[in-house]
């Protein structure tokens, strides 16, 4: 028996006989698929990667891709909503323990939480491809925007109630850190040896409104 990226090969008497992948095969071909799209957006963009190079990455067949998405916009989609979760998830994960602080030790470990991610690669993907994802999304489906747009609300949400933070307007928390995405997202007009000072002049001003 011989593997041949998306189908199974079984020989049998001379012949040669595909089977159907099974349940987890087909998970694990998708699941490397979005693996590999998710590293070489990170390193390219969304413009500069097609479809023939997920799938060289990913050491998949071309025909196997569109057994799990119609398009290379689908999988884009995917990739950008699971980055948004990623996002999320990561600052869940650290204001679920500075929510038990005391008020006086949250605000630095706020600020540490913030830099931390906004060092990371997918904070950057967000940063660099912060107008291309926008084009993207308005261009392929209103109601596939509305729906991330839906995620970010309740994300933004659920993260306020960790901090305890139940008096103040969830948009303009969601707002002022679009603000510095898109503020960060335009480097030519900044001077960038002064990026990172001026980031956290920002977020010390969401901080201040937040009472932190």
């Amino acid at each position: 028996m011989t593997t041949n990226k998306n189908i199974v090969i079984i020989v049998l008497g001379g012949g040669i006989m595909p089977r159907e992948l099974n349940e987890n095969e087909k998970n694990f071909e998708k699941s490397r698929l979005i693996e590999c799209g998710m590293h070489l957006l990170l390193r390219f963009g969304i413009r500069r990667v097609s479809v023939d190079d997920i799938v060289k990455e990913a050491g998949i067949a071309k025909g196997s891709f569109y057994n799990y998405f119609h398009s290379k916009d689908e999988f884009i989609y995917e990739i950008i909503w699971l980055f948004h979760e990623k996002s999320f998830s990561d600052f869940k994960q650290q204001f679920s323990r500075i929510g038990k602080l005391e008020k006086e030790q949250q605000r630095n470990e706020i600020k540490k939480a913030f830099f931390s991610i906004y060092k990371s690669p997918t904070f950057d993907f967000f940063i660099l491809e912060h107008s291309e994802i926008r084009n993207f999304l308005s261009r392929y489906s209103k109601e596939k925007l509305a729906k991330i747009e839906t995620l970010e609300e309740e994300k933004y949400k659920e993260l306020a109630n960790l901090l305890n933070i139940k008096d103040k307007q969830i948009e303009i928390i969601q707002n002022y850190i679009h603000i510095i995405i898109f503020g960060i997202s335009h480097t030519d007009i900044l001077n960038e040896n002064y990026l990172d000072e001026t980031v956290e002049v920002l977020f010390n001003g969401l901080l201040n409104y937040l009472e932190v």
